[in-house]
């Protein structure tokens, strides 16, 4: 009978600890439950005293209102020249090497100056539409539609603009080339506006388009000043290279992407265990990096590295690592192509005193202000 007893307590005693084991992470998940939804509804809330038009649908509706008429939208423009493209107008330049690693200081050469003569044979059309960027300083942008995914949009639009802004850079250097700088300096303007022309798009990718075509006219630019000495638009071209410095690429991005994140948390999280800690961590740290965007860029990075992210390996922020290397990358982007849009319009400036005082400045002090 004791053995009996003896068994019959060890038997309870295990299943009471089978249960205690079982019971412990239903608690845990309870309690995971509990907190996730009371940490999310926190920064719901402080978002939305904090940054009222913070939703994906308040940015796209203040985006879409903010758009200039047709007649003023460069995008529009753009769009309307790339229609007059040829077919194969995307296929013609892969021969040519790309153009942010283009050396502005030296000649095409020969060989290569007819193969892009060649290149550029039947687009006339595009090119004198493409041209009439230049006299549209206004920030345009395409009318904004969000489908249920904000990530399946259409990039169509986007790599028109990139055929676009490829057709002014070679316009820009052949003109230079042959001594037309004046012409040139026209053209560097127009692709410019390409960058202009993706106005305020509430995405990172939008945005590091918008980075790319304004580095491409940082080359083109800097091909002509090599080339030649305009006479004329100089001025008025510093002066756009030093507003296109000053948009905030980055920030505005980023404020695309946390408006966005609630539809992304859906899409790629759905209701799993952790997709409200999940979601309040991203939108914790696009915060967080909304708010280093406002530094001066050289404190931008150590901010930016000082956000907590979560570590790697952690199960529970799935989202938060899909977006959080993408926002490094776009970072570091940004801030370089700001230092490059403000160095080329210093260059210029250097250029103008010369032409002025017959000698380069020997510090930037010595520049006058109606000069830089």
């Amino acid at each position: 009978m004791r053995r009996f007893l003896t068994w019959k307590w060890l038997t309870v005693a295990a299943v009471a600890v089978l249960a205690l084991a079982a019971l412990v992470p239903v608690a845990y998940l309870l309690v995971e439950r509990v907190q996730s939804q009371r940490t999310l509804h926190t920064v719901f809330a402080k978002l939305d005293a904090d940054d009222p038009g913070w939703r994906l649908d308040d940015i796209v509706r203040d985006t879409n209102a903010r758009l200039p008429p047709d007649d003023r939208n460069p995008f529009v423009l753009a769009a309307a020249a790339n229609d007059l493209l040829p077919i194969d107008a995307d296929k013609r330049f892969g021969d040519f090497p790309d153009r942010s690693k283009s050396e502005p200081n030296v000649m095409l050469g020969p060989a290569v100056k007819a193969k892009l003569l060649t290149a550029m044979r039947g687009m006339e059309p595009a090119t004198d539409a493409a041209r009439d960027l230049a006299d549209l300083p206004d920030v345009g942008g395409n009318v904004v539609v969000m489908p249920p995914n904000p990530y399946s949009r259409s990039m169509q639009s986007w790599e028109n603009l990139r055929n676009t802004a490829g057709v002014l850079w070679a316009d820009a250097v052949l003109l230079a080339e042959d001594g037309k700088t004046d012409e040139a300096v026209r053209s560097v303007r127009a692709a410019l506006g390409t960058a202009r022309a993706l106005g305020d798009d509430p995405s990172l990718v939008g945005q590091t388009i918008r980075i790319a075509l304004a580095s491409s006219a940082c080359r083109a630019a800097e091909s002509v000043m090599n080339l030649g000495e305009p006479d004329h638009g100089m001025a008025e071209l510093q002066a756009e290279f030093l507003r296109e410095a000053a948009v905030p690429k980055l920030r505005v991005g980023l404020h695309g992407e946390r408006g966005g994140a609630p539809q992304a948390s859906e899409l790629f999280i759905g209701p799993r265990l952790f997709g409200r800690t999940d979601l309040a961590c991203v939108l914790e740290v696009l915060t967080r990096y909304i708010e280093a965007t406002h530094l001066p860029p050289e404190r931008q990075a150590a901010a930016f590295a000082a956000v907590p992210v979560p570590a790697a390996r952690d199960p529970r922020y799935t989202l938060t690592k899909l977006m959080v290397p993408a926002v490094a990358l776009v970072a570091a982007a940004a801030r370089r192509n700001q230092g490059e849009l403000a160095a080329v319009a210093v260059g210029i400036a250097c250029e103008r005193y010369r032409r002025k005082f017959g000698q380069w400045p020997a510090t930037l002090d010595d520049i006058p202000k109606d000069i830089l």
